[in-house]
């Protein structure tokens, strides 16, 4: 099954709902049996060609050979310095763009899965390339011939020997069905293949040679004068818009600051990652070393207004001083491991939330937007602010809002 459509139509979104990379609103998405799949941009891993290939599996030596044939990498086996045991280095610098996708072509046949999801893997490969490939990986008679493939393409030159078309305009489906039924109805498909037509005509013999099955028994054949033709200029406004559309979209997750004063909802945030009763416990103990250190200096202040106590109330009062010191040792010891053990509890608990969305972010988008650096940035600085700045500057505001209220009780007893 083939998915063609302008720029921006919805084709690597409709992979990317199969692959639960979207968010579903409405419908629903069911697949049997097992997925592989093919990104546009290859993904490659810093290991050996023959590691990438089987991606853990057991070597099968036949089914090896077999894949490796249909991918055209044998020839570049030959040229590289240890075949495919040469390390790939780090992103496939050592390889071509065509040769890194022809190994993620590889690695997906290799997995033996029921549904394949090729999203436009051939465009970065050579056209003679690409034609061995879907004649024997994807095409009717490929190694896959006995699986699901959806294959999204803009090469409409494979259409014809596919089973079942499908075409997308503004995320909708527009047109369904063969080949034959899609150009006898002469609607969305039928003007995008002649705009096809068109630019290959215009490209040159190379060009034609991918186009002539396009035009063998064609209904089109004899009717290209008659179904109008978009203007060139028209066109590439059309395809500028929906450039446009894109960029506007690759530069909608810019990284978004907070300013003014901090929310409620963030506070509310943090005390439920550090959970409810290391909170309490951390209030309640660092009011009991204030209400001790105030009491101590209460009770020294009245043992001193006593002159001519006699040395059993000088015991007394010193006993009683004493414990009040004691008390505020303990709560202040208490306090503090209280609140470390509370921050570091959220540190944690943020820290686990924060990994679980990174993993479970859609890879076809999110990472080709956010940048590197501010993803490394979340998990570096911002955890050490909250592990060794946080915990500081809440105690500081503890001790600064309970010696506050002291003064204040002073003042109003003065």
């Amino acid at each position: 099954m083939a998915v063609v459509g302008r720029i921006g139509s919805g084709k690597s979104s409709l992979i990317s709902a199969i692959l639960g990379e979207m968010n579903k609103v409405s419908g629903y998405v069911n697949a049997l049996g097992t997925i592989a799949y093919v990104s546009q941009q290859d993904w490659i891993q810093n290991a050996t060609i023959q590691e990438n290939v089987l991606f853990g599996r057991v070597l099968d030596e036949s089914m090896y050979n077999k894949v490796i044939d249909v991918c055209s990498l044998e020839q570049d086996f030959e040229t590289l310095p240890a075949g495919d045991q040469t390390k790939i280095g780090d992103k496939g610098i050592n390889l071509s763009g065509g040769q890194k996708q022809r190994i993620s072509i590889a690695r997906a046949i290799y997995s033996q899965a029921d549904v394949y999801l090729f999203d436009d893997p051939l465009s970065s490969v050579d056209s003679h390339v690409g034609k061995h490939i879907f004649e024997n990986v994807i095409g009717p008679n490929g190694i896959l011939k006995h699986t699901t493939r959806l294959f999204v393409t803009h090469n409409l030159a494979y259409l014809p020997q596919v089973d079942e078309i499908i075409v997308l305009k503004d995320g909708e489906i527009s047109e369904r069905g063969t080949y034959q039924e899609l150009l006898e109805q002469k609607q969305e498909f039928s003007e995008f293949l002649l705009q096809y037509l068109y630019k290959a005509v215009e490209s040159g013999n190379e060009a034609m040679d991918e186009v002539e099955p396009l035009l063998y028994n064609s209904p089109l054949s004899s009717e290209l004068s008659q179904i109008p033709l978009k203007s060139e200029q028209s066109n590439a406004e059309e395809v500028s818009k929906s450039e446009e559309k894109v960029n506007e979209d690759a530069q909608a997750d810019e990284e978004r600051i907070e300013e003014g004063n901090v929310k409620l909802s963030v506070f509310l945030f943090y005390f439920k990652a550090v959970g409810g009763t290391l909170c309490v416990a951390t209030i309640i103990f660092h009011v009991l070393c204030q209400v001790y250190s105030v009491g101590a200096s209460v009770w020294l202040s009245i043992w001193s207004s006593h002159e001519n106590a006699t040395l059993s109330e000088r015991d007394v009062y010193l006993g009683v001083y004493g414990g009040l010191g004691l008390g505020q040792v303990l709560s202040m010891f208490l306090a503090a491991v209280t609140l470390y053990i509370g921050c570091l509890n959220g540190s944690q608990t943020l820290h686990n939330i924060l990994l679980n969305k990174i993993l479970r972010a859609p890879t076809n988008t999110f990472f080709d937007i956010t940048p590197q650096g501010r993803i490394l940035n979340r998990f570096s600085k911002d955890i050490d602010v909250l592990d060794n700045t946080l915990p500081l500057v809440i105690k500081g505001w503890f001790n600064c809002v309970l010696s506050v209220i002291y003064l204040n009780m002073q003042e109003c007893k003065v």
